[in-house]
């Protein structure tokens, strides 16, 4: 991004340097930049032999090329402080969605964790899979012990999941699927008021927290809810993913992660998410110093875990970044209970792992803060120049609008929709009500007629269906180099002198003879045979592709030596 901005301001500049040109210096400067084009070809008798197309995309290439190097001349000309403001480029990430990574970084520490030894010797049971519907057959095939792996490997569980499968239950993004009218109903009747599940099933910042606190403060309602859905059934049993649910809310392991998951919310996630949206003229350049803040925070936390666990002598004060109170009491309350009640065992060292994750992720995705890096080293007056909001809800709210313009009138161009966003934006009518006259009436319908009759969309239809005509031309020439590049090398691995017999290999004395080359070659004759050949051996060093070699070499059966040598194609499982 930053080359393709230094590439215009060079091209902008170009132009302007092309545009001060008398005759006569234009004149030689397009002479000079169509003999470098023909030069490029192999002189004028190969120009000539190109179609006008070509010599024609060669042309605007060379001018291109040459207005490119007129701008950068004139870059080179300015003063250092010029050249500091013309070549001036920042870049900060939304904060929502770094505050939803580092989230993620915490999960994933959490869930390597419960495969680590330490849990193992604390006896710890992991959580429960939450398999889907054709996993979970697989995983109970005791016989298919492929499937079986490859089910336990891709399957989910934890507190993450478990939030997911309740905002798919309780509040589905498909109104016709769901529990969502019953649940809301069924609540209001229990609590005396409606309320809405945290909405995971969309990308809502901070739902998987408000849905792990939401769980945990009405857990035994819940579990009731999912009972009365399953005993309504004319088959009295769960979907299978209301099973999953209910067997989540029942497994201590899984209950310990929605803890942890509700306890980040509260004391890290809502208050730095509060700070952030807390004012439209926040410039994110100048939020250095509360990154920094969050780090030393989150470490707090990991060196005194007794701030968020301890009913007596914690409070919200030393617990939350903001030092506010808690965006929902209640959920503390109950994950403290449920600890200090034994229901939870493992609560402490789970969310220890996850706030050490947390800190990884926010340390990663502050990098651009770092001292003497380009956002520190700015001037305020730049700060001031290059300033830009905090997140990205100003633009994904502008691609929502779009995306119902579009589904309320599907004809509707994308030059009529930006030109009503601008006319409400810039109060354009009010103006227009002050200063409109006959001659600008005139203009403006002039340049309407000229937009609708000029059809400036299709034109840019048509470019991109060429560009991507162009690059599939490309692709369709690369796959047929790849592929004549790799019959080559196929007809070089089968032109080899195999030598099967491991002593070769290992004898030192033909170690200075031996190339990397050499067994690169072997290794892919053999798995071009069917022999089981590590993929990662080929990138390795010499020495340690040798000895891969030679341990195929070794395990290879006497019946497959001798197949090989018949140079027939063979299987190891068929031998």
């Amino acid at each position: 991004m930053e080359a393709y901005k230094e590439e215009l301001d060079w091209r902008k500049r170009g132009i302007n340097a092309y545009n001060s040109l008398s005759r006569a210096e234009l004149k030689a400067f397009l002479l000079l930049a169509m003999h470098r084009s023909i030069l490029a070809v192999g002189g004028y008798d190969m120009w000539e032999q190109l179609s006008p197309d070509e010599q024609l995309w060669l042309g605007q290439k060379a001018y291109s090329d040459a207005v490119n190097k007129l701008g950068q001349a004139a870059f080179d000309m300015l003063s250092a402080e010029e050249k500091g403001w013309a070549s001036l480029f920042v870049w900060a990430g939304c904060r929502m969605h770094k505050e939803l990574n580092a989230m993620k970084y915490g999960a994933e520490a959490l869930k390597h964790w419960w495969d680590s030894d330490s849990v193992k010797a604390l006896s710890a049971i992991l959580p429960i899979p939450l398999y889907n519907k054709d996993n979970a057959a697989a995983a109970a095939d005791l016989t298919a012990s492929t499937s079986k792996l490859h089910a336990e490997t891709i399957s989910s569980w934890g507190g993450i999941k478990t939030a997911e499968l309740a905002g798919s239950i309780m509040r589905n993004q498909n109104s016709k699927k769901g529990q969502q009218d019953i649940y809301r109903w069924y609540f209001e009747f229990i609590l005396g008021y409606i309320i809405q599940f945290p909405d995971t099933s969309h990308t809502r910042f901070g739902s998987y927290g408000d849905a792990a606190s939401e769980i945990i403060v009405h857990l035994f309602l819940y579990i009731d809810f999912l009972s009365i859905i399953r005993d309504s059934k004319d088959s009295g049993n769960f979907n299978h993913m209301e099973q999953n649910l209910y067997n989540a809310l029942h497994d201590s392991a899984t209950l310990t992660e929605l803890a942890v998951l509700s306890l980040y919310s509260q004391a890290v996630a809502h208050p730095f998410m509060k700070f952030i949206r807390s004012s439209k003229s926040q410039n994110v350049l100048k939020l250095g110093y509360y990154y920094s803040r969050i780090t030393s925070h989150i470490q707090k936390l990991i060196d005194n875990p007794s701030l968020l666990l301890e009913t007596i002598g914690a409070s919200y004060e030393q617990a939350t970044l903001d030092g506010c109170i808690w965006q929902r009491p209640e959920a503390i309350l109950t994950v403290q209970q449920l600890y200090h009640d034994n229901q939870l065992p493992f609560l402490k060292p789970a969310l220890l792992t996850f706030l050490c994750g947390a800190k990884l992720g926010w340390t990663h995705f502050m990098h651009e803060f770092e001292p003497d890096g380009r956002i520190d080293s700015l001037l305020p007056l730049q700060r001031e120049a290059a300033a830009m909001c905090p997140t990205n809800n100003h633009s994904e709210s502008t691609f929502g609008k779009l995306h119902q313009s579009y589904c309320a009138r599907p004809s509707l161009s994308l030059y009529m929709h930006n030109a009503k966003l601008l006319h409400k934006h810039n109060s354009t009518e009010a103006w227009w009500a002050i200063h409109s006259t006959a001659e600008l009436e005139t203009f403006i319908r002039k340049e309407a007629r000229a937009l609708d009759t000029g059809a400036v969309e299709k034109v840019i239809r048509g470019e991109l269906s060429a560009t991507k005509k162009h690059k599939a031309y490309e692709e369709a020439i690369m796959r047929e180099k790849k592929c004549m590049k790799r019959e080559e090398y196929t007809t070089k691995v089968d032109t080899i002198t195999s030598i099967l017999d491991p002593n070769y290999w290992s004898n030192p004395d033909n170690l200075k003879i031996i190339t990397l080359q050499a067994i690169r070659l072997q290794l892919a004759w053999l798995r071009a045979r069917g022999i089981a050949v590590p993929a990662s051996l080929a990138d390795k060093k010499k020495t340690i592709s040798l000895q891969g070699l030679v341990d195929v070499l070794h395990g290879l059966w006497p019946e497959i030596i001798d197949r090989l040598i018949a140079n027939t194609s063979t299987d190891v499982h068929e031998a």
